[in-house]
């Protein structure tokens, strides 16, 4: 059975760019920690984040995290446009997918390809999905760029790999350090390891940090110890307590990346196998660094279940070291174990296609018309509005007016609460003391054939509107609420 890779690549883009003018898959709660510096980038022209600073009493400095995911996001918002943040995210997840077209070609030379390859793409279209909200998104793109580079045995790959070790410190430095243990083991493998391509690669990074210096707006020690107190704070402090059930969510039934501990788990192994069993000159530094770098994706990424994408972040690695070996190692006993767990990861994506057309076809509500809907309210500046987190797209427009500010449950005081269904859990509104309901579109769970729940909560945007009991709407900001409390 043979598939056309532009086929399949062309099919998962058109999906992409379909998601963004929708506002699907849904932001996470994290985006608000990351995403809207871009916005500020943009239009403020300052590498700020008004709705969180970390903890900081820093005048909302964006110092709690390196700044260069926001950066290269900022410099994709063409347009005054919700759907353009959504596009910009998915811009990269397209880029690092056509890296992997390029892998698979370097490896197989020819644009046809067979069903286990079909499936390595979908895979990796499946573990794409949960970086919307961090940068993760861009070390994807980073680490796929790595393994290009290093496959075409480009004259300046050493220079390159310098690059992308300061480009990826810049947007997440645990990845960093995993980059670094990651590309001295390839260079031990390929047995390039020499002062001449470790010099390569100190002139790459020192050409980015240097760059960076110039343009950064901050003390660099400032970022520095801010980023300090903040890892002690959000990482070093949690200790939560794994639960099967919990397990099984993030691990292993992972929507965004179905099995995901066990294809870390199979690369882990073919990679350990393949250094304790060579005959390297160089094999016990091999060792020593394959086993620094086990112990740190297993510390950060086990330490709290909230912490998993320190694993996942790694993903790009272990589905190409599974489908190099499948390629070179063409033993059928291995192939099939390849299609297997390609297999179940893809999983994810199908489910998010699935859920997509479901959900399409059911209601669906997109960002575009909730911001729509309460435009006269976004363009009133003598009002303010308070909203769940995953909304905040829509007040980030240069147009909006109204004051605005992140719902925080225990002390409302806005004129108007947006609250998204989906981060609520409930299938009705709730009561806010001091609010009355003034727009319902909560929807019931989808249930397919009335038995199987697909998904809890229709993934878009289903949401409700709140007013102050003392507030009266002016006639422009409704034509008419019926006695439902609805618009109409």
């Amino acid at each position: 059975m043979k598939f056309n890779l532009k086929t399949t690549m062309f099919f998962i883009v058109f999906l992409y760019i379909l998601y963004s003018f929708n506002g699907y898959p849904l932001l996470t709660n994290d985006t608000t920690y990351f995403l809207p510096t871009s916005f500020e980038i943009k239009y403020q022209h300052s590498l700020t984040n008004t709705f969180y600073n970390g903890g900081f009493n820093n005048g909302d400095k964006f110092l709690f995290y390196p700044p260069l995911f926001p950066a290269v996001i900022s410099l994709l918002l063409l347009v005054d446009h919700v759907s353009i943040l959504f596009l910009s995210i998915n811009l990269i997840n397209i880029l690092s997918l056509l890296f992997v077209g390029r892998i698979i070609l370097v490896l197989n030379k020819s644009a046809k390809i067979n069903l286990l390859t079909l499936l390595y793409v979908i895979a990796c279209a499946s573990f794409l999905s949960p970086s919307y909200s961090r940068p993760e998104l861009l070390v994807n793109l980073i680490y796929y760029s790595f393994l290009l580079s290093h496959l075409k045995n480009f004259n300046a790959r050493y220079f390159i790999h310098g690059a992308l070790l300061v480009l990826c410190g810049l947007t997440s430095p645990i990845n960093a350090v995993y980059l670094c243990l990651i590309g001295l083991l390839v260079m031990i493998y390929k047995y390039e390891f020499s002062l001449n391509n470790i010099f390569k690669i100190c002139i790459g990074a020192i050409i980015v940090a240097l760059s960076f210096y110039l343009l950064y707006p901050y003390k660099i020690v400032d970022l520095l110890n801010t980023m300090k107190i903040h890892a002690a704070n959000s990482i070093s402090n949690r200790n939560d307590a794994y639960t099967l059930a919990q397990f099984l969510k993030y691990h292993i039934l992972n929507p965004f990346g179905s099995f995901g501990i066990i294809i870390m788990s199979t690369a882990t192994f073919i990679v350990g196998k393949s250094i304790i069993k060579s005959k390297h000159p160089l094999k016990s530094i091999s060792i020593f660094l394959f086993i620094i770098l086990l112990i740190l994706f297993t510390y950060f990424g086990f330490k709290s279940i909230f912490l998993s994408y320190n694993i996942y972040s790694l993903i790009p690695f272990a589905l190409f070291i599974i489908y190099y070996f499948s390629q070179t190692n063409k033993t059928l006993k291995f192939n099939k174990l390849a299609t297997l767990l390609f297999s179940t990861a893809s999983i994810s994506f199908l489910y998010t296609i699935v859920t997509f057309i479901i959900a399409s076809t059911q209601n669906p509500i997109n960002i575009n018309k909730i911001k729509k809907e309460i435009s006269p309210i976004l363009m009133s500046n003598n009002k303010s509005i308070a909203f769940t987190p995953s909304f905040w797209p829509i007040f980030k427009s240069p147009a909006t007016k109204c004051k605005y500010e992140i719902y925080t449950y225990n002390n409302a005081t806005s004129d108007f609460i947006l609250m998204q269904q989906y981060a609520t859990g409930l299938q009705t509104p709730p009561s806010i003391s001091g609010y009355e309901l003034v727009v319902n579109k909560f929807d019931k769970p989808f249930l397919l054939f009335d038995i199987i729940k697909v998904y809890k909560y229709k993934p878009f945007y289903q949401y409700a509107l709140f007013k102050k009991t003392n507030y009266k709407i002016p006639q422009k900001f409704t034509k008419k609420i019926n006695g439902a409390g609805n618009f109409e």
